[in-house]
């Protein structure tokens, strides 16, 4: 993820780094890995995941999280995370 603008906080295992404007956060296949913003200010990047396709998990979690009216299904989660080789921390 390349850092344009606002602070990236990444977590790669058992390691986490700030990436500021200008910065990459390089979230290899096969290490866990996510990454948030704790900072007051948006965080606008740009990042690209081969191969593709993985965007789809994306889509399909959006999809499932804005036609609910209360908590999600961890199982229903993990069973759409599990279908794109996507896999928890």
């Amino acid at each position: 993820m390349l850092v344009a603008s606002g602070t990236l906080t990444v977590h790669l295992g058992d390691r986490t780094h700030s990436v500021g404007p200008g910065g990459l956060a390089w979230m290899a296949r096969n290490v866990p890995h996510h990454f948030e913003n704790l900072g007051d200010e948006p965080v606008h990047g740009f990042g690209v995941i081969t191969p593709g396709g993985l965007d789809r998990v994306f889509a399909e979690r959006e999809e499932y999280l804005r036609s609910l009216t209360g908590p999600p299904d961890q199982q229903y989660i993990l069973a759409l995370n599990e279908k794109y080789g996507v896999f928890p921390a």
